[in-house]
């Protein structure tokens, strides 16, 4: 009797909505609500590009012009 091979499963989705949602809301509320420049760091790849109103940034000049626009906000 000859086993009939079943067809790999499809690989899994890189993300999901709701994994998108979360990562978007982890975003907003540590980068901007909580000031932390160190999620910047960890979810912004080192060779990423962040496509602005200022224009294409890295990560050392998305939080540098972060600094400035937190600046003219103080809580």
């Amino acid at each position: 009797m000859s086993q009939e091979r079943r067809p790999e499963p499809p690989d899994p989705p890189l993300s999901t909505p709701e994994a998108n949602r979360r990562l978007a809301n982890r975003w907003f509320q540590e980068v901007w609500n909580e000031r932390k420049p160190e999620t910047v760091d960890a979810l912004f790849a080192q060779n990423g590009v962040g496509h602005t109103e200022s224009g294409d940034q890295s990560p050392a000049e998305f939080l540098a012009a972060r600094e400035v626009f937190l600046e003219s906000f103080p809580d």
